[in-house]
């Protein structure tokens, strides 16, 4: 097994699990940040968003739990570039957290 890492067709980074014969990532199991539909972020902050949470390997609340300082930093990236007010990186990391562990409990 091995991770194919890609970006799709929206621009979003992607990866996928896949057996170490095959290079389609459609075929393995796909590995992405929570959606985040019910936020109500503008597609450009979305996409900018998903990517960098997907560029530190935060799939799931236990990335999360990990690499504890990787969503502020994400956030803050995002800041510096512009993408995100910086009044706005506590409130939209405690709506990260909230769906990242909504995802963990989904999955048990």
């Amino acid at each position: 097994m091995k991770y194919v890492d890609y970006t799709d067709s929206g621009g979003f980074l992607r990866r996928s699990l896949v057996r170490g014969d095959r290079d389609d990532p459609a075929l393995g199991i796909q590995f992405d940040p929570p959606p985040m539909d019910t936020l109500d972020l503008p597609d450009a902050l979305r996409l900018a968003l998903h990517n960098a949470l997907a560029e530190r390997q935060l799939y799931a609340w236990r990335d999360v739990v990990a690499q504890q300082d990787s969503i502020t930093s994400a956030l803050r990236t995002l800041a510096a570039r512009g993408v995100l007010p910086a009044d706005q990186i506590s409130t939209l990391k405690r709506q990260l957290i909230y769906l990242y562990r909504q995802e963990a409990t989904h999955e048990r």
